[in-house]
């Protein structure tokens, strides 16, 4: 059986591999309204790329991506990035829009994060989307 510290030295193996073959990652965030998808973009990114919202309003109402650099733990280092933010998928108004928007615009994805606001404990079924 593996040890943790050779788990983390192979995932980073991987990982340095798949930015030498590939060049970049793109990271696409996800999640329902509120959930803080607007926040995790500007603290992975180092700057206000994406617009946070404050209220029961929605502020992101469009798929947008941001270029940038991630630091990432070493032995990685910078990674260039593309960073996808997203609107709430519990927005009852556009909801289906939202996810032709992001079949439409997110072909190339490496990595999906699915953001759950801090208070909630349970992931529930209807809280998926297929």
């Amino acid at each position: 059986m593996a040890s943790s510290v050779q788990n983390e030295k192979q995932f980073c193996d991987q990982v340095q591999q798949y930015i030498a073959d590939n060049g970049k990652l793109s990271i696409f965030i996800v999640g329902n309204l509120g959930s803080g998808k607007s926040t995790l973009v500007n603290s992975l990114l180092g700057w206000n790329a994406a617009a946070p919202g404050y209220s029961l309003e929605a502020v992101t109402t469009d798929v947008d991506n941001f270029d940038g650099l991630v630091r990432m733990l070493r032995p990685i280092g910078n990674v260039s990035v593309t960073i996808w933010d997203s609107p709430g998928l519990q927005d009852p108004d556009s909801r289906g829009s939202i996810l032709r928007n992001i079949e439409d615009k997110c072909k190339d994805v490496d990595l999906v994060v699915y953001c759950v606001q801090q208070d909630k404990i349970r992931c529930r079924r209807s809280s998926v989307y297929k």
